[in-house]
């Protein structure tokens, strides 16, 4: 018997690879998410991780997929529930920093976008196809109380002057 189905955004290193692990030791089947999955190349982020996750006893599925691209949401939600037929718990983790540190006077528009795409409209829009699906599933009874998770950074209460799209609150 697992825990449940863990969806998290950004789990091929760093936050998102501890989130995985810590909830695969707990006995979650985690959907990890990354810009880049190759199964061609198992040293690659996801796949490694995907080792470890699977050393507790669970299962690992990797996806590929870019969180900005809205257009990929549906699909990448389609088969975390292809898989484990439920999503119990989503971590919103994928996140960049600019692409330059700059003073807020001198931040490039296709910085700024990118860097909002990724870290806020992207999530934002995952997240609610995400809720609708964990609403369904509260509604058959087959979740009782899904969780969303967003990872954030200590740059939206603490200044940064070289990063100022960055820490917008």
């Amino acid at each position: 018997m697992t825990a449940g189905v863990a969806l998290i955004t950004g789990a091929s290193r760093g936050i998102g690879k501890g989130i995985a692990l810590a909830l695969a030791a707990a006995g979650y089947h985690i959907a990890g998410m990354a810009t880049k999955a190759d199964p061609d190349n198992q040293e690659s982020g996801l796949y490694r991780v995907k080792g470890e996750v699977e050393a507790h006893g669970v299962q690992f599925l990797p996806l590929a997929g870019n969180i900005a691209a809205l257009d990929e949401h549906e699909s990448l939600i389609a088969q975390s529930l292809s898989a484990f037929g439920r999503i119990d718990v989503l971590v919103n983790n994928a996140g960049v920093a600019p692409l330059e540190r700059r003073d807020m006077m001198h931040c490039l528009p296709e910085s700024f976008d990118r860097l909002t795409d990724i870290n806020l409209r992207g999530p934002f829009f995952f997240t609610q196809g995400v809720a609708r699906q964990m609403l369904r599933q509260v509604e058959k009874g087959t979740s009782v109380a899904p969780k969303i998770i967003f990872i954030t950074s200590v740059s939206s209460r603490i200044v940064s002057t070289n990063r100022a799209e960055y820490c917008i609150r």
